[in-house]
């Protein structure tokens, strides 16, 4: 197994809108912590893959189609052999449209797209001969989010990688939750808990390897601590970091030979609304929007302006007969040695995930 491995600072402007969260004041107005696009590139005989990890809210299918075909245009790797993954900070750029949630800076996009190809190119370029490790530990630093509900996912799962001589190369982390610690007060650009607990180990480890995390099902798990402080931050991150190095401790290495890849695409079905029921919720959200701005209430103003605009787009799509009725996702498997990651779009809950392991 050969392996190539490198990092780009993502790292937005300040003053760019922020993404994740509808009552947070625009724009950003300081760097709290660096934000990053990490990647790993494999080669085993004519198979390779690439997994990007980048500390950002997420992507669009549009942008992953555009630089997974710049990079097998530059590298020759198969476009569905490209894993494009966010580690769904909520409190980095806007980069994805949520409605009413940061405006998409497109100069910062752009930015983003060349940073992402020339650090894979970089990786490409530097394919080295490694051994491969994989372990499994705790941490319940998550929670559910909806009260009176219990299950979760607190497994840790660790892809450590080395040299043949047994030094460290990189550590790719898996962990189901969403890094909301910070909320939407926070107008710092940070990478959350993703980039806390990478921080907590690589300064731990010093200048050995790279710390890839990775997000896991975690449509429906909170931190345990949500919407505070940095101070919650360092302390989050050091808990999950702790584990991930008694983990490591444990993993061995060996050479593998096996590396595979696959896609399919499934199409999901959506929710569909008769015009009626919807211009029933137009009315209801235009007089609440009404009340709200008689009492001159901020978030509610915000909540049901952006609640009619939905009922407004849906009533046209409706009249234009362009109304979908599924939306296509892409399933992703890498298989390393012992070891299959698998890719979803979106934010699944925590029970598919544990459906899926």
């Amino acid at each position: 197994m050969w392996v190539g491995i490198a990092e780009a600072d993502i790292t937005p402007p300040v003053g760019i809108p922020m993404g994740g969260f509808l009552f947070r004041e625009q724009p950003s107005v300081g760097i709290h912590d660096r934000l990053y696009a990490k990647i790993l590139v494999f080669s085993e005989s004519n198979e390779k893959a690439v997994i990007v990890s980048c500390d950002l809210l997420g992507l669009d299918q549009n942008f992953v189609k555009k630089i997974r075909s710049l990079i097998t245009k530059q590298t020759g790797i198969c476009s569905q052999n490209i894993m494009i993954h966010c580690t769904h900070t909520h409190s980095g750029p806007a980069t994805i449209f949520l409605r009413n949630c940061g405006e998409i800076n497109k100069n910062y996009l752009d930015t983003l797209y060349k940073s992402i190809n020339k650090a894979v190119n970089i990786a490409f370029q530097n394919l080295r001969n490694v051994k491969i490790g994989y372990g499994e530990g705790t941490c319940k630093i998550g929670k559910h989010r909806t009260v009176g509900e219990e299950k979760t996912d607190p497994r840790i799962f660790v892809l450590k990688v080395e040299d043949i001589n047994g030094e460290l190369e990189a550590l790719l982390v898996n962990y189901a939750c969403h890094p909301v610690v910070m909320a939407e007060s926070n107008r710092l650009i940070s990478a959350d808990l993703p980039g806390a607990a990478a921080g907590f180990i690589k300064n731990k480890l010093g200048d050995k390897g790279i710390v890839i995390y990775t997000n896991g099902a975690c449509g429906n798990i909170n931190p345990v601590v949500s919407g505070g402080t940095f101070q919650d931050l360092k302390h989050l991150g050091s808990l999950l970091g702790e584990e991930v190095l008694n983990i490591l401790n444990e993993v061995e290495t060996k050479q593998s030979t096996v590396l595979k890849t696959a896609t399919k695409e499934i199409l999901l079905p959506l929710q569909l609304f008769e015009r009626g029921e919807v211009e029933k919720q137009k009315a209801e959200y235009s007089h609440r929007l009404r009340q709200a701005i008689d009492t001159d209430n901020y978030k509610k103003i915000k909540l049901y302006q952006t609640m009619l605009n939905w009922a407004e787009d849906t009533i046209k799509l409706i009249q234009l007969g362009q109304v979908s009725e599924h939306v296509p996702l892409e399933l992703q498997l890498i298989t390393i040695g012992e070891v299959n990651l698998i890719g979803i779009p979106g934010e699944p809950f925590s029970h598919i995930g544990l459906n899926i392991r």
